[in-house]
């Protein structure tokens, strides 16, 4: 059991909690983080100005413990990202603007342990890796300015900017070992039309050595979700995944 709330969600549920972005006390709470496994009065303590974790990223402090965890998540341009001290709401920390051409309305990003994010970019269809420390930029996969040679489901390689195989893209997130998931809504926001026939749940093995991403598994849904959706990998090896038809 953890022993206290900050430890709940860091260690225990990183994907359960909810953090009061506000600032304010209201309710009478000392915290601002919460797992709702302990507890389910989250949203009357932030007086209902409360972001969840679908956006979020969660990472405890290095080195520093009186610094406390912290809570990170795009800015209202879903440009930026930005990190908040779990306990006080202050902003301590923040990345962006990005380069809006590369990855545009970050719908998901993660902090990985060696100092650097993954971020999702649905607009663009496309993710890219960057320094949390200088915000460089250090590869984009996908979309018109992506670094990487894409393999199909086929086995055809298609070269950097040639052909959208993901698009509109929603939670795309790094499993570990190159393997990352994503819900590809397969839609072009610009156009406001699907590139493929149905939306999906999709797998893209990674190499970031010779810039090459594999599509690896892919499922048709049958239904096209113009927006949200996700794709979690289990520790039996399945995939979960969850999506929202275009009319319900």
């Amino acid at each position: 059991r953890c022993p206290d709330a900050v430890c709940a969600w860091v260690e225990c549920s990183p994907s359960a909690a909810y953090v009061c972005a506000n600032g304010s006390k209201a309710g009478g709470c000392s915290d601002k983080a919460y797992s709702w496994r302990e507890r389910d009065d989250c949203d009357a303590c932030c007086d209902a100005r409360t972001w969840v974790s679908v956006n979020a990223s969660f990472k405890a402090a290095r080195g520093a413990r009186a610094r406390g965890a912290r809570g990170g998540r795009p800015d209202a341009t879903a440009n930026s990202i930005y990190a908040v001290d779990a306990r006080t709401g202050e902003v301590i920390e923040t990345v962006g603007p990005f380069d809006a051409r590369r990855t545009n309305d970050i719908n998901h990003f993660q902090v990985l342990d060696d100092g650097t994010a993954i971020v999702n970019g649905r607009v663009t269809g496309s993710f890219r890796k960057v320094d949390l420390a200088t915000g460089r930029t250090l590869w984009v996969c996908g979309g018109e300015y992506g670094n990487f040679t894409i393999v199909d489901l086929d086995g055809k390689a298609w070269a950097p900017k040639t052909k959208f195989l993901f698009f509109g893209q929603h939670n795309l997130e790094y499993f570990g070992d190159g393997e990352f998931l994503m819900f590809d809504n397969s839609f072009n926001y610009f156009a406001n039309t699907f590139v493929s026939a149905t939306s999906r749940p999709l797998r893209v093995q990674l190499d970031d050595r010779e810039y090459v991403a594999r599509i690896t598994r892919a499922f048709g849904s049958g239904v096209p979700a113009n927006v949200y959706g996700d794709a979690d990998l289990t520790p039996t090896g399945h995939v979960v995944t969850c999506y929202w038809p275009n009319q319900l």
